[in-house]
Parts: structure tokens; C-alpha cells; sequence
């Protein structure tokens, strides 16, 4: 047998192999990581509506090169002479429990309610899927295809349709026309399609059974048969080093140079909810590599178990937020537990395996001890990412680590908009970041930033829950702060959640009325960020109040004012750098302000707007010492509501001798004079 080709031609804004590459190409992600999140994706979002879970099967292998080639109109002489040996490595990945790539190979204009697997695959390269719960992408995600081989990939698959079954055989090929060893020349498109023609020059796939079983036999790969559906993706000239490559955590791995154990730890990595689980609420997943089932290994077993909420001594919380339908609705579940390294069994007999920092891909070299790590995960079961940042600091003990995982509620229901068809639009072509969007099908969603606020709440949960370990030592000889960052400064011993200014004598006169019972400010150390340590207040300020913040300088005896250290001679043992703050709310409502300023003796006069009438103005300044030295900042309500909101402050450490902590008040009156 032999494929015919159609070369895509190159016309006025038409699409070519280095614009399709350029356009979807992922840079961020490790190259087995993408392939593994997307094909795997992809597959389960195929599975048939009655069966329980898919299977999706890795084949690495050789095949010989010439048996391939010389079944490939136009680019056999140019594939023999670019690729000269007798064997090469190939992958494949096969998916059943599937319907396969059903529909046509051309799109129905007159009805958009037939499928279209097949054409969105191979024949479309952008359109995507639209599935409210769909994980994958078959516009961005296709694109991993083309990127670890020779620009060029094959898809057999076997459907059942009009009552019967049909084999199909198709191939495209995408590679830059701007490459000196480009297949089809450096004048063509750079793409391609492999198969038959149909009667107008059309490409289509073959679908002769005979035929398409002596193309897969150059893979060693058998045709479908029985009642089995499904897709099987070949990849020849396998690129093993931009698969392998580019991973993040650069410590060395046993799996760094075996595809077979990569494409193990990859697949746990990021499927660890739904392989083998029966106890998934959905579609769980059966994987194998080299016809040997994968089983999950202790580290992913444990957070299987979380996951399923096996541990008595877990926590499992519903996420709420108060500025969603006043907290009654649920946003998902977080499910967290302090582990010891013995029960993830890490360096531990007789399974000794690596940090979980290693066997996740999370770079260690930013990381100030052992701290939480937190997953995300939706509906279709593929975890997004892994977060070791965004939620505060906690003094876990060595050998210790804290691991949460969020489950979005993608059911929910607010104002007839599903929050799991939010947060998907929101995510990146990758599938590796939720950030609140901006989308006129979402208007309550988009105004009222779900994800910033289950992160708010998240990090309140961990905060409340670990706030007896939130405490840094700076006496302590064996900190873990102290033995990464060397001599940094460290908040006092007594610096916990919410730290309180130190208490001062009653001045003669009269009696001053208390402060209101609503407490105003609330502060909280997050841990550090580029060597910086970082801070966060939240104030409530009524109309014409505004909030001071001053840092005061700890030693073993006294707390002394910066005016006083000045006075004695001393050097500054820290040095106010940045604040910040994202946004402020009026009656419940969040408003965006993004000011993002380094502290100065600047007075600024900053603007939010609510709507086109409605705007809020607020006062800022720097706080200098008798000297001219910025020791704090103010910040004034200048407007007729009351308004909450968090700014966030970064301090860069001088001496560790001695330690840090905040004055910080409310005063009436605004800032304009003084």
C-alpha cells in the first residue's frame, strides 16, 4: 500500500507549518509532561458514555525506516535521505472504552450537530473542543503531536457508525518550511496530508482494512477488532531529547534517560485521582506501557488516599466565600494532612524514593524548608498544577510536609452559570493555570473572581488551622529559615497570625472611648518572596480615617521606634521596599485598583472606580524617620463609605541580630495636611 499526499497550499492568509507550530507551541511546560496531560486528556474525554473508565496504552519502540518511507507519496526520497539509518524509535498511543475519530473527514456546514473527532484531529489544526467538561484541547493539545518526531504523525482508529464498524488511516504532517531539511521544501506550506484523495483532490483517510493492517504492521501494531473502538496516534523518529528534556526540578532522576520509567512518573504525576481508581466519581483511568499495566507507586498512593478521603486525620473542608451568595454556595473541597517523610515512605526502606519536590518537577532551589504543597484539580480528573507559593509559609518540621488538594464543585450553579465552565475558559491552552477571566457569557463569575477568592479562603483555612506553627524563631539554632537564607531577618519570637502593637501607658487627660468591637486590622506574615520577607494587613477604614503602619526594631530588651535605633547609632535592620494592593471592597463588592509602588516619601493620590459615576479616592505616602529614612506608610479613606481592603508589603532583611515588628493604628482624619 502507499498514502497519497495533498500538500496544503500556500496562499494569502493561509495557515503554514511554522505559523501552526509558532501559534500553539508550549515553552513552559517539560516535554513528557505536555505530551502525557494532553494525550491522556484527550483520550478520556472520548470514553463511551456507559463504560466506567478508558484505557490508554504507551508503545515505545523501532521500527525500520525504508519499510515506512516507501509508503509515503512525494517525501520518500527526502525522508530516506534525512533520516539514514535502518532504525528509529517511534511512540504510540492508544486509546479504547473509546468512540474513536467518528464523523467525516471534511466539515458539515449544514449541520453543526455531527460529530467531527475526525476533522477536528487530523484535518482542522485550531478548532478545539467546546465540551462544558472537556480536559483537553484538540486545537492547542494536538500540537504535541508534531513537535518530538519529524513534523509528521499518523492516526488509525476504528469507530462504530451507521451500525457498523470502520477503520480509518489518516496522516498530517506540520513542520516549519523555514527548516533547510524541510520534507516538502522550503517553498511549500510545510504541511501535508497522507491517505487517499477523494474524487475532487480532497484528502480523506483510507479506509481499507487490508491496507491500513499492513501500514500498522511497520510498528508492530495490530488493527482493532471484535467490538473494540478506539484511536491509536503514531509517532515516528521520536526525538528523544526534546521529550526527556526541559524539566524544572534538575536534580537527578533515575527516570531522566528511560522514556518507559518518564513516562511512569509522568503519568502519576498528573492522573494520580483517576488511575485505577474505582472510587472516582467519573470516568476513572486503566493505563499501560509496553502492554504492563501501571500501578501507582506509595508517594501517589498516599495522595490517592487523600484524594478519597481516606485518612481519619485529614481535614476536609467545603470552600465557601461570603461575597459569593453570602457564603452558602460550595466553590469545591480542600482535603489536606501533615505528612512525615516516613509515611510518603521518601529515603525511607524499602522503597527509598526521592523528595516529593523531585517526583512532582518542582524546583527546590527557591525553597525556604519544607512547606505545603497544594493541588488543583476539576471534573475530568487531570491535576492542573501544583502549588507551593501562593498560601503562606508554615515552621513544619523537618521531614515533615503539608499536602492539600482542591476539587472544584464544576456543578455548581450560580445565575445559570456553571462555575466549571468558568474556571475552564480561564485556563491556559496548556491546562496548567486557573486565573480569574474576564467573559460577557460569565458576567457574575467575571465581576465576582471565584479563584482569587477560594485562594483567599484556602489560605485562611491553612492559616487558622496551622497558626500555633506559624511562628519563626530567630534564637533557634536550628530554624529551618535560618539555615537557608543565612543571616536574613526574622520576625520576633512572639510574631504569630495576627501580631499586636506593643502596648503603651494611658496618657494623662481625659479618657479616651475604646475602639469599635469590628476589628480593623488584621496582619500576617507570608513567608518570603525573592528574598524578601512578605507581609499582608487587612484594614477596615471608615470614611475619613486612614490606616499607619510603622516598623519597630526588637532586641532581647526593648522595642525601640526607627527614631530611637536612629538616635543610637544603629543602621537599619531592614529596609521597607514595596506595597501593593490588588484590589478594595465597598459593601461586599471587590473593585480592582492595581497599585504596585515602592515605598517612597511620594504623597499619592490614587483612583478606583466602581462605574462610571462612582469613584473612590485614597491618599498615600511614606512615613519618614528624623533622619529621612522611610520607616512605614499611610494610607487614608478620602471617600463617604467604608471600605476594606489587604495590602501587601515586602521588606528586604539587613542583620539577623536583632528583629522586626509593625506599629500599625488607625487615626481619624485623612492625610492631605500633614
Amino acid at each position: 500500500m502507499r498514502m497519497k499526499a495533498k500538500i496544503h497550499d500556500r496562499t494569502n492568509m493561509s495557515f503554514t507549518g511554522s505559523k501552526v507550530l509558532k501559534s500553539i507551541m508550549d515553552t513552559t511546560t517539560p516535554g513528557m509532561d505536555i505530551l502525557v496531560r494532553e494525550s491522556i486528556q484527550n483520550s478520556m474525554d472520548a470514553v463511551l458514555p456507559k463504560l466506567p473508565y478508558g484505557r490508554v496504552s504507551f508503545n515505545y519502540g523501532e521500527f525500520i525506516s525504508k519499510d515506512l518511507s516507501s509508503k509515503l507519496d512525494l517525501i520518500e526520497s527526502k525522508v530516506n535521505s534525512t533520516y539514514k539509518n535502518d532504525k528509529y524509535e517511534y511512540l504510540a498511543i492508544s486509546d479504547t472504552n473509546t468512540c474513536g475519530l467518528i464523523g467525516e473527514p471534511y466539515l458539515d456546514l449544514d449541520d453543526d450537530t455531527k460529530p467531527h473527532n475526525l476533522y477536528n484531529l487530523v484535518y482542522d489544526f485550531m478548532n478545539g473542543k467546546e465540551d462544558d467538561n472537556a480536559g483537553g484541547s484538540w486545537g492547542i493539545g494536538k500540537s504535541i503531536y508534531y513537535r518530538y518526531g519529524a513534523g509528521i504523525c499518523f492516526y488509525y482508529s476504528r469507530t462504530f457508525e451507521n451500525n457498523k464498524y470502520i477503520h480509518k488511516l489518516a496522516g498530517a504532517l506540520i513542520q516549519s518550511e523555514k527548516l533547510d531539511n524541510c520534507l516538502l521544501g522550503k517553498k511549500s506550506s510545510g504541511i501535508a496530508f497522507f491517505g487517499d484523495l477523494d474524487e475532487i483532490g480532497s484528502p480523506i483517510p483510507i479506509y481499507n482494512e487490508s491496507e491500513i493492517k499492513e501500514f500498522l504492521n511497520v510498528f508492530n501494531l495490530k488493527p482493532f477488532e471484535n467490538d473494540k473502538t478506539g484511536t491509536i496516534v503514531i509517532i515516528p523518529y521520536l526525538n528523544k531529547n526534546e521529550l526527556m528534556g526541559h524539566r524544572i526540578n534538575h536534580n537527578y532522576c533515575s527516570w531522566d534517560d528511560d522514556v518507559i520509567q518518564s513516562l511512569k512518573m509522568s503519568i502519576q504525576r498528573w492522573y494520580f485521582p483517576k488511575l485505577n481508581n474505582k472510587k472516582y466519581n467519573g470516568k476513572y483511568l486503566i493505563c499501560g506501557i509496553n502492554n504492563e499495566k501501571l500501578e501507582l507507586n506509595e508517594f501517589f498512593k498516599v495522595l490517592q488516599d487523600l484524594y478519597n478521603e481516606e485518612y481519619v486525620d485529614a481535614h476536609y473542608e467545603n470552600i465557601t466565600h461570603k461575597n459569593i451568595c453570602n457564603g452558602k454556595e460550595i466553590l469545591g473541597k480542600l482535603k489536606y494532612k501533615k505528612f512525615t517523610k516516613e509515611e510518603l515512605f521518601v529515603e525511607t526502606a524499602p522503597n527509598n524514593l526521592p523528595s516529593p519536590y523531585v517526583m512532582l518537577d518542582i524546583e527546590e532551589d527557591s525553597l525556604e524548608g519544607n512547606q505545603e504543597i497544594l493541588f488543583y484539580t476539576r471534573k475530568p480528573g487531570m491535576i492542573i498544577t501544583y502549588d507551593v507559593d501562593k498560601f503562606g509559609k508554615f515552621n513544619i518540621m523537618n521531614d515533615e510536609y503539608l499536602l492539600g488538594i482542591f476539587v472544584l464543585n464544576d456543578d455548581l450553579i450560580i445565575s445559570d452559570e456553571y462555575l466549571g465552565k468558568y474556571i475552564r475558559l480561564t485556563e491556559k491552552a496548556n491546562h496548567k493555570e486557573w486565573v480569574d477571566g474576564n467573559f460577557v457569557d460569565f458576567p457574575y463569575f467575571s465581576k465576582n473572581k471565584p479563584f482569587t477568592k477560594i485562594c483567599n479562603s484556602i489560605k485562611r483555612k491553612l492559616s487558622e488551622q496551622f497558626s500555633s506553627n506559624n511562628i519563626i524563631n530567630i534564637d533557634g539554632a536550628h530554624s529551618v529559615y535560618q539555615k537557608k537564607l543565612g543571616k536574613k531577618l526574622m520576625p520576633p519570637e512572639d510574631y504569630g497570625d495576627r501580631p499586636q502593637p506593643p502596648k503603651r501607658p494611658n496618657p494623662p487627660g481625659p479618657k479616651i472611648p475604646g475602639p469599635s468591637k469590628v476589628k480593623q486590622i488584621a496582619s500576617f506574615f507570608n513567608g518570603f518572596k525573592d528574598e524578601f520577607l512578605s507581609y499582608s494587613f487587612e484594614v477596615l477604614l471608615k470614611p475619613q480615617q486612614h490606616f499607619e503602619c510603622e516598623l519597630n526594631v526588637k532586641t532581647a530588651n526593648k522595642i525601640y521606634s526607627f527614631n530611637e535605633w536612629e538616635e543610637l547609632g544603629f543602621e537599619f535592620p531592614c529596609v521597607f521596599r514595596q506595597y501593593e494592593m490588588d484590589e478594595y471592597s465597598v459593601d461586599k463588592n471587590y473593585f480592582p485598583l492595581g497599585l504596585k509602588k515602592d515605598i517612597n516619601s511620594d504623597f499619592l493620590r490614587i483612583m478606583g472606580k466602581r462605574d462610571a459615576n462612582k469613584k473612590d479616592i485614597f491618599l498615600f505616602t511614606g512615613i519618614k524617620t528624623d533622619k529621612n529614612n522611610i520607616c512605614g506608610f499611610k494610607v487614608s479613606n478620602e471617600t463617604n463609605n467604608e471600605i476594606k481592603f489587604r495590602i501587601n508589603l515586602l521588606v528586604e532583611p539587613k542583620d539577623l541580630s536583632c528583629s522586626i515588628v509593625f506599629d500599625s493604628k488607625i487615626k481619624a482624619g485623612g492625610i492631605k495636611n500633614e
